[in-house]
């Protein structure tokens, strides 16, 4: 122990050493060597405190030295913190237990459960060990989005001691009359997504109160009207998570659940939708990627996922831009120029095709920008010549200062595959660069003539990146 008392003092024992002296006094007590011998508080399970309902709590300690030996004070108390508050309780020492007295913990926080710390200490000062306990209330605990729930309550009576009061959930001995072992019928209060393909595969959300407290009283239990809607996940009593079926037509049905009583149904209706693919816009892009693309159709907002590809290719889509007859996507870069074969949309287990819908094309080229020079301020329209400059929708200008920063931007106008007039971009912070003017750069003039700043111009056409500068 003497090797290790620094190790010891700073778990165990607070500035008196007496413990210590304690054991080098009485040899026989130096069992070995190491923190491991300290005195210290052994949890085999987590205790679990009800809410405001007065407890005896009993902490088994190991490893503490005979008391018996000791002159002086040997009495225990628990020093218990709950949020802002301290106390001290009065305990006594029943064989390898330092039991706390009975009394009350209680926390305001509006959580189910609340970590509270509790040291053991010995002869008034000297602490022994510290450690959690945690604080419950069976009023949030059996309750959900603020809402009892007897089944979730339920769930709680071996560990917790919680148990069906009447209305809502208790502590047993809360509750000397009045408890129930039968909950009160299902009820669906929300089912999301509204709508899927018939294709089925639609991943619905439902919640609601008293589902069920199993996944075995679930099984085949659960249907979009007469069809099966396969569990995937569950959430005791109050969320179900289901897969629908494949419908033979177009149809609106009630979300139901098979209960012990009877079948319950949703009072929203589930909808079945076919999906369709009319068009895609634009029809041609650079093989590097980057076009956005929209793809028009009836009910592309169903369901509870989408994805897009052109042939095997993936098209991004943006989630936030779908409604039922347009959806946008990103092209992927393509190996090589090619024409695609179809444009393929897979909503949940639904998947539609186009034939022909896209072309990806050679990457635009710059061969020359003039004339050379503009203001800072921008607006002289500069003639670009170059290849395959009509593949991007809405090609851009950028000027670059000499670390390579965006210090100006502006839109071009495509007048054919060869030529597009972009007006120079206003310069907001222009650099100040060293050394001529190089290929590719531009000379900018502010209203005195001999202020000349050359800049670095490149052109933003989708992801093309060799147009860039």
């Amino acid at each position: 122990m003497s090797s290790n008392n620094n190790a010891c003092k700073e778990a165990i024992v607070s500035s008196d050493t007496s413990v210590f002296q304690l054991l080098q006094d009485n040899p026989s007590q130096l069992i070995s060597y190491g923190e491991q011998y300290c005195p210290r508080v052994e949890l085999t399970n987590e205790i679990y405190v009800p809410n405001n309902v007065p407890q005896e709590l009993a902490l088994t300690v190991s490893n503490l030295p005979d008391l018996t030996q000791y002159a002086g004070d040997t009495s225990f108390l628990c020093q218990v913190e709950i949020e802002a508050a301290k106390f001290r309780v009065p305990a006594r020492l029943e064989g390898n237990q330092v039991v706390c007295d009975r009394t009350t913990y209680r926390y305001e926080s509006r959580v189910s459960q609340y970590n509270a710390s509790i040291s053991v200490i010995w002869d008034r000062d000297n602490v022994v060990d510290r450690t959690n306990i945690t604080l419950y209330k069976c009023q949030l605990v059996g309750s959900y989005k603020g809402h009892p729930d007897c089944s979730l309550c339920m769930t709680r009576a071996t560990d917790l001691g919680c148990v069906w009061c009447g209305t809502g959930c208790e502590y047993t001995k809360s509750c000397p009359v009045g408890q129930s072992d039968v909950c009160p019928q299902p009820r669906i209060d929300v089912v999301k997504p509204l709508s899927g393909p018939i294709d089925g595969g639609t991943l619905i959300t439902i919640e609601g109160s008293n589902l069920a407290m199993g996944m075995n009283q679930l099984k085949g239990r659960v249907m979009v009207g007469n069809y099966p809607c396969k569990v995937t996940n569950y959430q005791v009593s109050v969320k179900i998570e289901c897969k629908t079926s494949k419908a033979f037509q177009e149809s609106d049905l009630p979300v139901k659940l098979q209960g012990d009583n009877g079948i319950i149904e949703s009072v929203v209706k589930f909808r079945y939708r076919d999906i369709r693919i009319d068009n895609v816009m634009p029809r041609y892009g650079p093989v590097s990627g980057g076009t956005l693309i929209a793809i028009e159709g009836v009910n592309l907002n169903i369901g509870s996922s989408i994805l897009v590809y052109l042939d095997n290719l993936p098209c991004q889509v943006n989630l936030s831009q779908v409604s039922s007859t347009r959806l946008t996507c990103v092209t992927s870069p393509a190996p090589a120029p090619m024409d695609v074969k179809d444009v393929i949309v897979i909503i949940d287990d639904a998947r539609r095709t186009l034939a022909k819908p896209y072309r990806y094309t050679q990457d635009p080229s710059i061969v020359d920008v003039k004339p050379k020079w503009s203001f800072v301020s921008g607006g002289r329209i500069l003639t670009v010549h170059g290849k395959n400059l009509d593949t991007v929708g809405q090609p851009y200008i950028a000027a670059l200062d000499d670390r390579g920063v965006g210090v100006g931007r502006s839109p071009c106008i495509v007048i054919s595959p060869t030529q597009m007039d972009c007006p120079s971009p206003a310069i907001v912070a222009a650099a100040q660069l060293a050394g001529p003017i190089q290929d590719g750069q531009l000379r900018l003039k502010d209203n005195s003539p001999a202020k000349i700043t050359p800049v670095t111009v490149g052109f933003e056409m989708d992801k093309v990146k060799s147009v860039l500068n």
